[in-house]
């Protein structure tokens, strides 16, 4: 070995081994591939690099062989690499049903033969060689040298030729696995054996179901586990309540027919309703709930619920704890994340975003269904106020006794879903044709009764998945034919009429209805000024009564309009809902849009522009203002 090769390989070697090697009575260095008839300690690590032309040494380092100059009477040596060596014991990839990411399990032993963790590595950071310190600390060291780091990456690589591969799901719901359809949750899947799930990363490992296939008599028991349900509070919290349940693993066939449920069921009500402890009650149909073990609460950042929701599929999370109150900044929080999970479940989007290097990532798009409890509804508005679907729990509405009794059998309640997700299992293709006939028709009848074209859809949604439960008792024997006909009509009954009082609270929040309301109170208090224009008998305006008043001034009126000015009236307003803690969610130009679109204000065209804000004279002064002209009869004055 020449004098450049013991150097690199000296260098290779912890200081303790180096003197030893660099006695100057050894001419030539000794490898373990030259070592003596000792069985190597290390056999099988070194095996796995056999004729790759890296090997392991006696002290379990991973090394490069050096071939030595055989003209010049040199023999091969080895170089070392890192003072570990690993390998790839298996491939991951991770299905979150949009993304599949591939993962490197990694097993790897120290110099002196300590075993290490072992690491679980993303296929994409693989090569930049970081993750052994990442993941096993300052002991695990590479040796220094430019291309050392791309030779070890490479060396460990080429133990992962046929390494054992495994598909691991990270999300719940129906995927076709081997051209059938299976639902995932978070023990295993139904209708496969074998599927590998993690919902560990998210902490929705309680979404498990379980997996003993169950007697006809396992079955109606945990039905009538489950009618009991309906006997704890009032119809109009419990029904609507189980046919949400039992509607989430419609979302599938459901979003196959483009109708898929666009809404958040808001249960409200004041602390001690127990509207969290009825809600876990419920949610034990997907697993092991209670009421303070929900699996979302606002004290979760935006990013939290936004995945969890993408990763519940088909299934029902629940976001517990809406209540504004605190700070300002609090209050804002609590307030945006409430108006991002009413848009993502009611418009079915998730937030853009970008990448470092401003690339579109990929966005998380809410796949289930959803349940918020609250001390109130959120003040966000007309076009929020429509995306939910409100019940009103009052403090002293549930039956304690049964729900104590209810609590003990709630372990059953998940034998009810695993036999109605098994039933459902090989009905999805065809249930997506009937949901796309059916679906328009039972969204039509409800029109009639409630009239802001979202509502009915979430009547027809909910009566689908309490139509289809009461189905799947059927199939069992477990009610009758006539229970489920008069089961079905009740539902029917009781939704339609919720969803007419959702239509009166979407009515309320309409822009055009709270501008109204507003200003009539602030007349009535008389926190806001405005001046009657006197009209002679002509009929034209000839002065104005009062004298000038800037504070709270808001414009004039007679017998046909308000002259409001529209700056300080809109102002007026706002601050209005903000001293009650509420916003007013639309800017002016809306406003005035909506005011037009029902015939409120007087309207000009100007060639292709319609002025909504006009010229007024305003006797005895002599001035021309813009005004907002608003009809005298739009006021309840």
């Amino acid at each position: 070995m020449n004098t450049k090769d013991m150097e690199e390989y000296l260098a290779g070697l912890p200081p303790g081994e180096r003197e030893e090697v660099a006695k100057p009575s050894l001419k030539v260095v000794k490898s373990p591939t030259q070592a003596e008839d000792a069985p190597h300690p290390y056999e099988a690590w070194k095996q796995l690099f056999w004729g790759t032309g890296y090997t392991v040494d006696r002290y379990g380092c991973l090394c490069r062989v050096k071939m030595g100059n055989k003209d010049k009477g040199e023999k091969e040596s080895v170089v070392r690499m890192a003072n570990f060596t690993a390998k790839i014991s298996r491939e991951v990839v991770r299905d979150d049903g949009q993304d599949r990411k591939m993962m490197f399990e990694i097993d790897g032993i120290l110099k002196g033969g300590r075993n290490l963790p072992v690491a679980l590595v993303p296929a994409d950071k693989y090569t930049a060689m970081n993750w052994p310190v990442a993941n096993w600390g300052a002991a695990a060291n590479i040796i220094p040298g430019t291309a050392t780091k791309d030779t070890l990456r490479y060396a460990i690589q080429t133990t992962g030729f046929d390494c054992p591969k495994e598909h691991i799901y990270t999300h719940t719901g129906w995927r076709q696995i081997g051209g059938k359809w299976v639902y995932i949750h978070g023990s295993g899947g139904i209708g496969a054996d074998n599927v590998k799930v993690d919902l560990d990363e998210a902490k929705l490992m309680n979404y498990s179901l379980p997996a003993i296939e169950l007697t006809q008599e396992a079955k109606q028991e945990a039905i009538r586990a489950t009618l009991e349900c309906l006997e704890i509070g009032p119809e109009e919290i419990t029904w609507p309540l189980l046919a949400t349940i039992f509607l989430g693993p419609l979302c599938e066939p459901m979003r196959k027919a483009n109708c898929e449920p666009a809404f958040v069921l808001w249960m409200a009500g004041m602390t001690g309703a127990r509207k969290s402890t009825i809600t876990g009650l419920f949610l034990s149909h997907y697993g092991s709930f209670t009421g303070k073990a929900l699996p979302g609460s606002f004290k979760d950042s935006e990013n939290t619920l936004e995945r969890k929701a993408f990763l519940l599929k088909d299934t029902v999370f629940c976001i517990d704890d809406f209540h504004p109150v605190g700070t300002q900044q609090e209050k804002r929080r609590i307030e945006k994340i409430a108006h991002s999970i009413l848009r993502g479940y009611g418009d079915r989007v998730g937030r853009g975003r970008m990448n470092a290097d401003t690339s579109l990532r990929e966005t998380y798009i809410p796949r289930g269904l959803c349940v918020v409890t609250g001390e109130d509804v959120p003040n966000l508005g007309q076009s929020a106020t429509s995306r939910m679907f409100t019940l009103e729990l009052q403090r002293d509405a549930i039956d304690l006794d049964r729900l104590t009794v209810m609590q003990k059998k709630s372990h059953i309640l998940a034998d009810c879903m695993a036999g109605y997700i098994d039933w459902l299992r090989p009905q999805i293709d065809e249930l997506a044709k009937r949901f796309k006939d059916l679906f328009p028709d039972l969204r039509h009848a409800a029109a009639d009764k409630a009239a802001h074209g979202r509502i009915p859809e979430t009547v027809a949604s909910l009566y689908l998945g309490f139509s289809c439960m009461l189905s799947y008792f059927e199939a069992v024997k477990a009610i009758t034919a006539a229970e489920k006909g008069s089961m079905g009509a009740r539902a029917w009954e009781l939704l339609v009429m919720l969803g007419e009082r959702q239509g009166r609270m979407v009515f309320e929040d309409a822009p055009t209805e709270k501008f109204l309301t507003a200003l009539q109170e602030m007349i009535a208090a008389k926190e806001v000024v405005i001046h009657n224009l006197v009209v002679d008998e002509m009929g034209e305006t000839v002065s104005w009564d009062g004298k000038s008043s800037k504070e709270n001034f808001i414009g004039w009126k007679d017998d046909l309009y308000y002259y409001l000015l529209p700056g300080m009236v809109y102002k007026m307003v706002c601050q209005f809902y903000q001293q009650q803690g509420g916003v007013f969610s639309v800017g002016q130009t809306t406003l005035w849009k909506h005011l037009e679109s029902e015939g409120m204000i007087k309207t000009e065209q100007g060639g292709s522009q319609v002025r909504r804000v006009q010229n007024k004279r305003i006797p005895g002064t002599g001035k021309v203002v813009k005004v907002l002209w608003l009809k005298s009869d739009a006021l309840k004055i």
